[in-house]
């Protein structure tokens, strides 16, 4: 879920950004990906000031087709943490 108003400052655990490491995402959607590999989140409030200069851009059609591309590279899931000791090969 995306938040109104989220933007991509994070203080983020080590943990997080190894599951944001592993996605080999070219052209990522940072917020997405935020999101999507699943650890806890909290918000601290602040009054969003609308831009006084520039834009916003960006194209629907090659936005989606770049999304489609890159999802298709995530992995099913990502493992928190498990009970496994581990050995070398």
């Amino acid at each position: 879920e995306l938040m109104d108003g989220a933007r991509d400052y994070r203080l983020m655990t080590r943990q997080f950004v190894n599951s944001l490491l592993e996605m080999k995402e070219y052209n990522r959607f940072s917020k997405g990906l935020f999101g999507w590999v699943g650890y806890q989140t909290k918000w601290i409030e602040f009054e969003n000031v609308e831009r006084v200069a520039g834009e916003t851009k960006g194209i629907v059609g090659e936005y989606l087709s770049k999304i489609y591309l890159e999802t298709k590279k995530r992995p099913v899931y990502i493992v928190k943490e498990d009970n496994l000791q581990d050995k070398e090969l």
